[in-house]
């Protein structure tokens, strides 16, 4: 009885929905400017992800997949409903469980996504493709706790919302789906508003009946279509299209659920928060809608140039640099006033620090077969940091910061030329500038949604961009690789600081590094952390980023 009682606690816990009061005033508005007949229902959100098993092996990446994409979605468009069942809890029990109470919630006007992340499973001796939950044995004849696809479309099709999207990342999805292939009507307000007033059921897959990596290029793109999209509407045919022009390994699809009444033309829609509209765009990602976004791209305010290509513009202000929580020399706190600068969107990477050595003659540095191109260099020394800006200030035909005479290095901060970041600007952006809201990581709590290390990286460094930016748009700045700063290393130099822009001290025989790596912990890749080394060291992890003094 105590066992009944418990378990029923704990699928109470999962289903209750958390309350998210999103303002109703702007998406009323929203929804005017679409349509001033629209009933305005609730936008429901639903995650489901697994990554330990009983039976199965275990996976890495989907809970904190789903946690980043939530992370997006709640903070950028208009939610109602969030559910979210991770690992123990998601039992083939608590699912069914779960989809009953949304059939019983869920009312005429309302929209609902549902996201699984886990494995799954193809059953080739009938052709079924299977959601795996936390206690699916590994029989399969028995395939005990199993859930069928067309088990997952029986209950969608039993629910009363107007709309329903599925998004399913795992293995084996794409038989639950009809592929759509004519050609869709040209994205416009007539497109979103006719689609908004008919049935939708729609389903997008990491794959289709093929394997799907744990290590997941469908949501990363998926969620950073959302992060940078400016629409003040998406729907899954506008995400499918950014998220197709990326993926490499598998093969995403995109249709109706089957047999569940979806009407042609009608589409699900997420709808974006006016206070979301993003100043600054990723551009590595490709595709049609950050294309036409990136030509919206704001100028800074009152500044007296654009952006440079790839930098984020950082206003300048006080802060107080430090914590008590750190190692002895991450304290005292003490306050700091930065001017404004511009800083690298992304840590120098393999594919642009080769042209820096094509051009000069400088030996090319290994990768260890990580990976080049869009990975961050690795294995330069402060040296050959202050070399490469030196070089780009000359190539963008800017006067260069450093004057180099052999070791002996001076830099012109007033210079207008790329440079290394001083310890006090590096801090100050990773913190997210004048728009930080206190995150102890650069842009987040959760070191898993904005950084890569020891327990995420596979022990090697990524790709820049690929996690979340901080409030100020910049990335990585919590791991993947240690950065180079200009400043010498003091342990005790946040007792003699200066208030104004402090470059560090005049001599030492080390230089800071910021930020972690790949390699460590959680506990030293936060925005307070410092590290250093001699200025000649290489390693596998370190880095740079570069940035510019604003006129």
């Amino acid at each position: 009885m105590k066992q009944k009682l418990l378990i029923m606690i704990i699928i109470q816990l999962c289903i209750l929905s958390l309350w998210l009061p999103a303002s109703e005033e702007g998406l009323e508005k929203t929804l005017r400017n679409l349509d001033s007949n629209n009933i305005i229902g609730k936008q429901w959100l639903v995650f489901i992800a697994v990554n330990q098993y009983r039976e199965w092996p275990n996976l890495q990446y989907p809970v904190v997949d789903a946690k980043q994409l939530k992370e997006v979605i709640t903070s950028r468009y208009y939610i109602d409903e969030v559910i979210d069942v991770y690992d123990q809890q998601v039992t083939k029990r608590n699912i069914t469980r779960l989809f009953l109470e949304l059939q019983e919630k869920v009312t005429i006007h309302d929209s609902v996504l549902i996201y699984y992340a886990g494995h799954g499973y193809l059953d080739k001796n009938s052709n079924s493709g299977f959601w795996i939950p936390f206690d699916a044995g590994t029989d399969d004849v028995s395939q005990r706790n199993w859930l069928p696809n067309t088990q997952v479309r029986g209950y969608i099709s039993k629910m009363k919302a107007m709309h329903i999207c599925l998004i399913v990342d795992a293995c084996f999805s794409g038989d639950i789906l009809e592929i759509n292939r004519g050609k869709p009507d040209a994205i416009s307000n007539d497109y979103f508003r006719k689609a908004y007033k008919r049935t939708s059921r729609q389903v997008l897959t990491s794959g289709a009946l093929e394997l799907v990596p744990d290590k997941s290029e469908f949501t990363l793109y998926l969620t950073q279509a959302l992060e940078k999209n400016n629409s003040p509407y998406i729907d899954p045919l506008m995400l499918f299209e950014e998220i197709r022009l990326g993926i490499r390994n598998t093969t995403p699809l995109f249709g109706n659920l089957k047999l569940t009444g979806h009407q042609e033309g009608a589409s699900f829609l997420l709808f974006l928060k006016e206070s979301a509209i993003n100043t600054h765009l990723n551009d590595q990602t490709s595709g049609s809608l950050l294309i036409k976004n990136h030509k919206e791209e704001e100028e800074i305010e009152d500044a007296t140039m654009k952006t440079p290509d790839n930098m984020i513009y950082v206003k300048g202000g006080s802060f107080r640099m430090g914590t008590r929580e750190g190692a002895q020399d991450e304290w005292p706190v003490h306050e700091v006033i930065v001017g404004d600068f511009f800083i690298g969107k992304y840590e120098v990477t393999f594919s642009d620090y080769e042209k820096f050595c094509r051009a000069t003659g400088e030996k090319i540095p290994k990768d260890k077969g990580w990976g080049r191109e869009k990975h961050p260099v690795i294995y330069v020394s402060w040296y050959d940091a202050v070399a490469y800006c030196n070089w780009l200030s000359r190539e963008h035909k800017l006067i260069p910061c450093y004057t180099i005479n052999k070791m002996n290095v001076t830099c012109n901060f007033k210079a207008t030329g790329y440079r290394l970041p001083t310890e006090a600007e590096w801090e100050y952006a990773a913190r997210g500038g004048d728009k930080s809201r206190g995150f102890i990581y650069a842009g987040h709590n959760d070191p898993f949604i904005i950084g890569w290390f020891n327990q995420n990286s596979e022990r090697e460094t990524q790709r820049v961009g690929t996690r979340s930016p901080n409030e100020i748009g910049v990335y990585d700045m919590s791991g993947n690789v240690w950065e180079w700063c200009w400043d010498y290393y003091d342990r005790d130099y946040y007792n003699k600081s200066p208030l104004k822009n402090p470059a560090g001290p005049s001599a030492g025989k080390k230089r800071v590094l910021r930020g972690g790596s790949w390699y460590n912990g959680s506990n030293y890749i936060t925005s307070t952390i410092r590290g250093y080394a001699q200025p000649k060291s290489k390693d596998d992890y370190f880095g740079f980023r570069v940035v510019r003094t604003k006129d």
